[in-house]
């Protein structure tokens, strides 16, 4: 299954027509209860509840006070943590992974609105979000981030884009409970041009369920929690620029 075009979600208002054997046109879509997905703690719920925090620092692939060595200590952390920016200089900032993904293993938020001149959506329509932090995958195979065998991670303020080998986000087997919020995804972080990945900007893949992708529409910060979603290709390259969110292989109530 698969969203089409360009879209700001709030996480409720469409979901598309099934139809995996035809790609080209796109399905018209319909609307979608909110009673399908069972009601996830708020991302300040869980920032309350963080037991370690690890700050990226700088812009490297790896080594210290990079994104690669936080989420690798966040890994081996027990308990949700927070992974926070402080990059020093005028943003945005791009950090280019180029000797792997970045795979989550454990419970934690990585909040790119922690970066200093940060800010997030106030707009009904549109956005005026401002993001600092943009990840850029250069010839790595796989989800940009992926989020594998735990539940409750949250990612919310990046600009994300994985142009040679994945989506943008995988959360893949048996993982739940995600939240993925106020980022941009296939688009760079000043919002001035569509880029996209080489696949869904965010796949849902074997038996993982109940994850929100954009606002609860609890009536709180539901504009700064809307993700903008355009240009991502599918796994095929039958339906180019359009593959936004895909959910394949037993996933269910997203």
């Amino acid at each position: 299954i698969a969203t089409t075009g360009a879209i700001a979600l709030d996480g409720w208002q469409v979901v598309p027509t099934p139809n995996l054997a035809d790609h080209w046109p796109p399905q018209r879509l319909q609307s979608r209860s909110k009673a399908s997905r069972a009601a996830l703690p708020s991302t300040a719920e869980r920032l309350r509840a963080v037991r370690a925090t690890f700050t990226v620092t700088n812009t490297a692939d790896n080594g210290p006070g990079s994104l690669r060595a936080a989420v690798q200590a966040a890994n081996s952390s027990p308990g949700p943590d927070l992974i926070d920016f402080n990059i020093p200089g005028p943003g945005p900032h791009q950090i280019s992974l180029t000797s792997n993904i970045l795979s989550i293993g454990e419970a934690v938020v990585i909040d790119g609105y922690t970066q200093p001149g940060a800010m997030m959506n106030t707009l009904p329509v549109g956005s005026n979000a401002v993001i600092q932090i943009q990840v850029v995958a250069l010839n790595l195979a796989g989800g940009l981030f992926e989020l594998a065998f735990h539940s409750g991670s949250t990612i919310r303020g990046l600009s994300i884009i994985q142009r040679d080998g994945g989506p943008g986000i995988e959360i893949n087997i048996s993982a739940n409970d995600h939240i993925i919020e106020g980022n941009y995804l296939g688009v760079v972080a000043d919002g001035t041009a569509v880029i996209g990945s080489s696949q869904a900007g965010v796949v849902i893949n074997n038996f993982s369920s109940n994850n929100r992708i954009g606002t609860d529409g609890d009536g709180i910060n539901d504009y700064g929690e809307r993700n903008v979603i355009a240009g991502n290709d599918d796994c095929c390259g039958t339906q180019p620029f359009n593959a936004n969110i895909q959910i394949f292989n037993g996933s269910n109530n997203n």
